[in-house]
């Protein structure tokens, strides 16, 4: 147990930014003093300022909700930011690395991990999204992985300059998709129809490197035996959380655009019926696409086996997975997260229709079932407490 001035001195170096939540240094203190015997779980984020779109406060408002629903489970973890003096893992029944990808972007961050996770190995502690793993994790490495896997999933080919691009055009087959192949939100994603429409882009127009694979339509079976489906209609893409042995299915877009993302979906556009929901001025179309999206909510989980795999291909432990379903029920996998994102409720789409603050709960919930499954993977010993942890918050 601390003494009263060393918890003062050590409250003393403690590093806050206007983000940081004292809810979330009590997690690490709360980890620090805990109780006698119990495991604890170390989650490693990125510290302030330690690189573009690196966030210390990733998964700040789920956590928030287990001190709250769940405030022994929350005591039990060791929150540590990268560039904060280097944790003990006495006590320690498992380190989750929530890291942007590819972390060697963040050298600093991926280099302290390393030493984190060689610590964590020598004792024999489970890593979960290790740092070899996240170091070039990019969508031509998940591509090739799970083609090697036998995952469903388009052909990918990384090109690294808008020269190989260009010399790609002969041998390729259109309709292709044009990615960066280490940047996230769809940046500089294009559509190119034909060999002429490649040789016309500027080179501004694209991120190097680039993955190219092919376009795949999942919309050809429903428009055969549904055409008058949102499937059909509609390109579509589902979202599922897979933290642990948990899957907790998200959300189903849908839009007119190939690249579906909330900026894109049809919800998005539903939005020019003002703050105020009102179902009855919602096409019959848009009806159709919430009812899907509710179903595949409140279905929990879909293709577990699937799913489980795709994950143990690329070495994850926790990530969304997003892909898309034919109509003969088989799935192909876009792109796997493992650093995603929940919304804000008030920032979901269609909030009320969608029912958007059990959504966010069931996702919190999920990731509290996570956390709490890695402890009991460790469960409490006897005997005397474990030295005390070094406090960081960031």
């Amino acid at each position: 147990m601390l003494r009263p001035l060393s918890c003062l001195q050590e409250l003393a170096n403690l590093k806050f930014d206007r983000e940081t939540e004292i809810s979330e240094a009590s997690v690490v203190l709360g980890g620090e003093m805990g109780i006698m015997g119990e495991a604890r779980v170390l989650i490693v984020r990125h510290g302030e300022g330690r690189g573009a779109g690196a966030n210390p406060n990733y998964m700040r408002r789920a956590l928030r909700d287990l001190e709250r629903e769940r405030p022994e489970l929350h005591r039990r973890l060791v929150l540590h930011h990268t560039g904060a003096l280097a944790p003990s893992l006495s006590g320690i029944g498992a380190v989750v690395f929530w890291l942007k990808n590819p972390l060697r972007r963040y050298p600093a961050c991926h280099a302290e991990a390393v030493r984190i996770a060689e610590g964590a190995r020598k004792n024999s502690i489970p890593l979960i999204n290790p740092p070899e793993v996240l170091a070039d994790f990019c969508k031509s490495r998940v591509g090739h992985l799970w083609r090697a896997a036998g995952i469903p999933t388009p052909e990918a080919e990384r090109l690294d300059t808008f020269e190989s691009l260009r010399d790609a055009a002969s041998r390729l087959q259109f309709p292709v998709v044009v990615r960066a192949d280490e940047e996230h939100a769809q940046k500089a994603t294009r559509l190119v129809s034909d060999s002429s429409a490649l040789r016309k882009l500027e080179e501004t127009d694209l991120i190097f490197p680039c993955v190219v694979s092919p376009f795949i339509d999942l919309r050809s079976g429903y428009r055969d035996a549904a055409p008058r489906s949102a499937f059909a209609r509609l390109f579509h893409k589902k979202r599922l959380i897979v933290a642990g042995g948990v899957i907790r299915s998200k959300h189903l877009m849908f839009s007119s655009s190939p690249f579906v993302a909330a900026k894109t979906s049809i919800f998005n556009k539903a939005r020019r019926f003002g703050r105020f929901e009102n179902l009855f001025l919602l096409s019959r179309l848009h009806r159709q696409c919430v009812a899907h999206d509710l179903a595949y909510w409140q279905h929990g989980e879909e293709r577990e086996a699937l799913l489980l795999k795709a994950c143990e291909a690329l070495g994850l432990k926790y990530a969304a997975l997003d892909y898309g379903t034919s109509f003969d029920g088989t799935h192909l996998l876009w792109e796997a997260n493992p650093l995603f994102g929940i919304p804000k409720a008030e920032k979901i789409m269609l909030p009320r229709a969608r029912r958007a603050g059990e959504r966010v709960t069931s996702y919190h919930a999920a990731i509290g079932t996570f956390l709490s499954g890695l402890l009991a993977e460790r469960p409490m010993t006897t005997g005397e407490a474990s030295p005390p942890l070094r406090i960081s918050a960031g």
